[in-house]
């Protein structure tokens, strides 16, 4: 995705982020973001490949990714992946290892990456003593699930161009959600992971790329991908575009 510049310089306040508004503490008031500011440590930035966590894992920590990406994604018995999603800047990774307290999934860096690190315990017990954290803490949650829906949804389409343009517009309205642009980005994910997301053939998806280059609805260098008509790619994807957006892009 987009490169940030500040991933060697880190901010020092939740307040100085650009996630501020799309994250936990967006709700505190400044006594509450402070307790919250003292519980949360700035990792190392992981580089391509490297692992946030691994299936099996006991849940020690919540994650927000601050710049790069990552993908989730179950090994198979034959040594495959079932990648179950990717994961932009603002997004919080391992909710679904809550109740359970191990990580169901793994967690591999798409680039390089950093993420503030929220122990899970600390979070747990601030959000009893803050009602307003826990209320967004909560709503973080209802969305992983809605992202589950429209996950389930993208696979349901028959048609490979209406699963691809579904994808093309998910990934669109998340940059738009974070301050980003909606129509030019860097995906780092590779086509092979996005054909196992879209339950396609990777032959197919590469394929559909192409096509959707010729007609002129999106242009792609490397893994820059410039979005040149948003409202075919949303008839395709089969959603009603609303006036607001519509006016933004």
């Amino acid at each position: 995705m987009d490169k940030i510049s500040h991933i060697k310089h880190p901010v020092s306040t939740c307040r100085e982020c650009k996630l501020y508004n799309s994250c936990l503490p967006k709700s505190l008031n400044k006594n509450e973001l402070n307790r919250f500011e003292k519980m949360i440590k700035h990792k190392a930035p992981l580089r391509e490949g490297e692992h946030l966590f691994r299936q099996g894992n006991s849940l020690k920590n919540l994650y927000v990714i601050r710049v790069g990406s990552c993908k989730c994604y179950s090994p198979t018995i034959d040594g495959r992946q079932n990648i179950s999603g990717f994961y932009l800047p603002g997004k919080i990774l391992g909710l679904n290892a809550v109740a359970g307290d191990i990580h169901p999934d793994s967690a591999k860096v798409l680039e390089t990456s950093s993420f503030c690190e929220i122990p899970y315990n600390d979070l747990r017990d601030l959000c009893y003593q803050i009602p307003s954290l826990q209320k967004q803490y909560i709503n973080m949650i209802c969305n992983e699930l809605l992202d589950s829906q429209a996950l389930m949804l993208i696979s349901s389409k028959n048609k490979a161009e209406n699963r691809l343009a579904s994808f093309l517009i998910s990934v669109s309205q998340r940059m738009k959600l974070r301050g980003y642009s909606c129509t030019d980005f860097n995906m780092s994910m590779a086509r092979i992971d996005i054909a196992n997301y879209l339950c396609l053939a990777n032959e197919t998806v590469s394929r559909v790329f192409s096509r959707f280059q010729t007609e002129g609805l999106i242009a792609t260098k490397g893994k820059y991908v410039k979005l040149l008509n948003l409202h075919k790619l949303n008839e395709l994807a089969g959603i009603e575009v609303p006036l607001k957006y519509q006016e933004s892009v």
